[in-house]
């Protein structure tokens, strides 16, 4: 079956245009914006992280840790 398969496959080659699979140029301005708001996103994503891992820190810090009652006699 995997043979045929691929014998099918290999015989629809020639069939298929290679045109299609080029990608297109985009504008030079085009790529600008992409990068730009990538970019920002990326950055913004990074500030999240950094403002999130500072909160939990101070709020780690800041709750005062009572020690367990001790059971022992």
């Amino acid at each position: 079956m995997k043979k045929f398969i691929f014998l099918s496959l290999l015989a629809a080659l020639p069939l298929v245009s290679q045109e299609s699979s080029l990608p297109e140029w985009p504008e030079p301005g085009e790529d600008a914006a992409r990068y730009t708001t990538r970019d920002t996103t990326a950055l913004s994503i990074m500030g999240w992280g950094v403002a999130l891992a500072v909160g939990i820190v101070s709020l780690v810090c800041l709750i005062k840790n009572h020690p367990a009652p001790s059971t022992t006699n």
